[in-house]
């Protein structure tokens, strides 16, 4: 296999723009495409040629906190499943 820089192993990959091959696919999609997205360019900017480009340390954290904001805010939304079975004669 030829050896290849991160980055622009993950610049070739963005051009696809296709951010499940960034992501865990332990996860099995269950995770926000957006926050996803917003993760993926936070790190291509962490590595930026330029210094004064990156950002510090506190946008990172305010940064990626914002994505685990939504994430959390997105399961909470999803149904939850119900544990046993269902009742289908259910008594009020």
């Amino acid at each position: 296999m030829e050896n290849i820089h991160i980055v622009r192993w993950v610049n070739s990959v963005l051009k696809d723009e296709n951010v499940e091959d960034f992501v865990d696919p332990r996860l099995l999609g269950d995770f926000d495409t957006n926050s996803a997205w917003k993760a993926v360019e936070l790190a291509m900017a962490c590595v930026d040629h330029t210094p004064n480009n990156r950002p510090t340390m506190n946008e990172v954290v305010m940064r990626l906190n914002d994505c685990l904001v939504k994430e959390r805010a997105r399961k909470e939304m999803k149904p939850k499943k119900l544990n046993g079975p269902v009742s289908r004669n259910p008594r009020y």
